[in-house]
């Protein structure tokens, strides 16, 4: 009893856009994104921490990067100032 098939194996790079793929353009723009809206977000938490006078956290924000991140977000969202 044969358990394989003797098959030929597909080359991937045979593909006309080797090696960036639709697949692999999709991850890059969605990484690429989330970087950018990061660091968007980021420097909006510094300069509304430099506008409001809050160093403590201005200062904990830029050290802990998600801490900046998050508030950045809320301060998009109207939900933090």
């Amino acid at each position: 009893m044969k358990l394989f098939r003797n098959r030929p194996v597909q080359d991937s790079r045979k593909h006309p856009d080797f090696p960036f793929t639709p697949q692999f353009r999709a991850v890059l723009m969605s990484i690429s994104a989330g970087l950018v809206i990061g660091a968007l977000a980021w420097i909006t938490h510094v300069v509304t921490c430099l506008m409001n006078g809050s160093w403590i956290f201005g200062i904990a924000g830029a050290v802990v990067f998600p801490v900046g991140v998050f508030h950045g977000l809320l301060v998009w969202l109207g939900i933090a100032g």
